[in-house]
C-alpha cells in the first residue's frame, strides 16, 4: 500500500503514517479516516510521524491536502514530525509556512525516527 497507517509505539500515542513509492493525493485522502480513527480512539494527546523515507515522489497538490487534513484533525492531535523529507519537501514547507503559518507550526522535520521521537518528547515536555 502506498500509504500505511499504524501505531508507532506500544503506548499508542504516536501514529505512524508511512508513504511508499509513487503515492497519490487520492491514496492519502483515503487513509485520512484511518488516521483520524486512531487519533480519536484516544482521549490523550496523539502525535504523528509522517515517514517519507520510502516515497519516490511527492504529489504537486500536497499542500492543499495537508492544509485541509490539518484543519480537520481531531482536537487531541498535536504535531506531525516528517522524516525522509528531502529538499523538495523542505521547500514546500517553507512556501506553506508563508501562506498558512498557523497550520505549518504544527509540523517539524527530522532526519531519523530517533530524532522524530526526541522532537515529540521535547514538544510534550514543553506543553506540560
Amino acid at each position: 500500500m502506498p500509504v500505511d497507517v499504524s501505531w508507532y509505539d506500544e503506548k499508542a500515542c504516536i501514529v505512524w503514517i508511512q508513504f511508499s513509492g509513487r503515492w497519490t493525493i487520492a491514496e492519502f485522502r483515503s487513509a485520512i479516516p484511518d488516521i483520524y480513527a486512531l487519533i480519536e480512539s484516544k482521549t490523550s494527546r496523539v502525535d504523528t510521524i509522517v515517514d517519507l523515507t520510502n516515497a519516490t515522489a511527492i504529489p504537486r497538490d500536497v499542500i492543499t491536502s495537508l492544509r485541509g487534513s490539518t484543519l480537520r484533525a481531531p482536537d487531541n492531535w498535536q504535531s506531525g514530525v516528517i522524516i525522509g523529507a528531502g529538499r523538495f519537501v523542505d521547500a514546500l514547507l517553507t512556501a506553506f509556512r508563508a501562506v498558512y503559518p498557523k497550520v505549518v507550526e504544527r509540523y517539524q522535520v527530522a532526519k531519523t525516527h530517533e530524532d522524530a521521537i526526541e522532537m515529540i518528547n521535547k514538544l510534550r515536555e514543553d506543553n506540560s
